[in-house]
């Protein structure tokens, strides 16, 4: 089972209140297409990928490239100008989800979840 998870942040994120609204699918589909829509910040990926890749080691995640593993969890990264997204995969929990939610989150950067179309307050 896989699980998809978007972050990205807005320049007025009071406009951008939490809760399901199809313009963030909207804007998930424009931002992987890169093409972000007016308002949409580009990101440190730089400062972003150190991090995360700082935190996964720290957790016992071991890393390729794009892809970290934890035995029979594995994570997909894919890090964009204006967001950053993973793919959980295999045996991975909600504890994983939200190390890497608390993570972004010292970026300021909202989670989106594409599974339910809702994006959540920092």
């Amino acid at each position: 089972m896989s699980y998809d998870l978007y972050f990205w942040r807005y320049a007025d994120e009071e406009a951008h209140t939490p809760g399901k609204d199809r313009i963030y699918v909207e804007h998930m589909n424009a931002i992987a297409e890169g093409k972000p829509p007016d308002g949409v910040l580009p990101l440190p990926k730089d400062e972003i990928e150190k991090a995360i890749a700082a935190n996964l080691k720290a957790a016992g995640w071991s890393r390729d490239g794009i892809f970290f593993d934890k035995g029979d969890a594995a994570i997909e990264m894919s890090l964009m100008d204006h967001c950053v997204s993973f793919s959980l995969r295999g045996r991975w929990s909600g504890d994983d989800a939200n190390f890497l939610i608390n993570i972004l989150q010292d970026f300021d950067l909202s989670l989106f979840d594409p599974q339910t179309s809702e994006r959540f307050a920092l």
